[in-house]
């Protein structure tokens, strides 16, 4: 069964998830607790494993301290994200079919978006399956010095027009919030560091017109350059 196959069943119990994901509703302009009701998509450890670190990481413990027992292994496992669930399936939607969908809403929860890519290690797993270093572009300079591995996320045409057609305050916006940028400063932030280099790869390939002093100011301008 192929990953498009098993997509559509994540959102019904079946017998061959083996992993059940946890996030809270999205109740966008309803009044109510912050949380919000559960909801659970159910996947599948196989494929969750060979994009996602965290996963990857966990079953290389569990297979060399022999910590499954034979009787827990036809247990589903709980995941919980704190995030909303039209973001989480977004996010599985690339592990599962290398796409995604921009609903309305999107752009205003970006950083969420990026945090759950962040977490659950996507773009680690893909710099982790690159054979060799990637080289560096002297033609195409960029504030990282860097370019994209070949599985990573902001390679995927959806992402790539998406971040293309947005407004040049957008991206501004991106750059300025502490969700996204923190690490630039602190080191610490929902995005991490492999997440805000790729993003920012990718921006400078795309964008270089927004990403100049005259746009972004000099202080911005001074941490994008300085940073990694």
């Amino acid at each position: 069964m192929s990953g498009h196959d098993k997509f559509l069943k994540i959102l019904v119990e079946h017998e061959a998830s083996d992993v059940v994901i946890t996030c809270r509703a999205h109740r966008q302009g309803r009044q109510g607790s912050s949380r919000g009701q559960e909801v659970e998509f159910y996947c599948h450890s196989a494929i969750l494993k060979r994009c996602c670190s965290v996963f990857a990481d966990a079953a290389e413990f569990e297979s060399l301290s022999g910590a499954v027992k034979l009787q827990d292994s036809a247990r589903q496992r709980r995941f919980e994200l704190w995030a909303d669930d039209d973001i989480v399936f977004e996010v599985l939607r690339y592990i599962y079919c290398g796409a995604v969908y921009f609903h309305l809403g999107f752009r205003a929860r970006f950083a969420q978006f990026l945090s759950v890519v962040d977490f659950l290690g996507i773009e680690d797993m893909a710099e982790r399956q690159e054979l060799e270093p990637l080289p560096r572009e002297p033609t195409r300079p960029n504030f990282v010095g860097r370019t994209l591995p070949a599985a990573s996320i902001f390679l995927e045409p959806g992402i790539r027009q998406w971040l293309q057609d947005l407004h040049q305050e957008d991206i501004l916006a991106f750059l300025q919030d502490d969700l996204i940028s923190g690490t630039l400063d602190h080191g610490v932030g929902a995005v991490g560091f492999s997440i805000l280099c790729s993003l920012l790869t990718k921006l400078i390939e795309i964008r270089p017109q927004d990403l100049t002093v005259e746009v972004l100011g000099e202080q911005l301008y001074r941490r994008l350059a300085n940073f990694g």
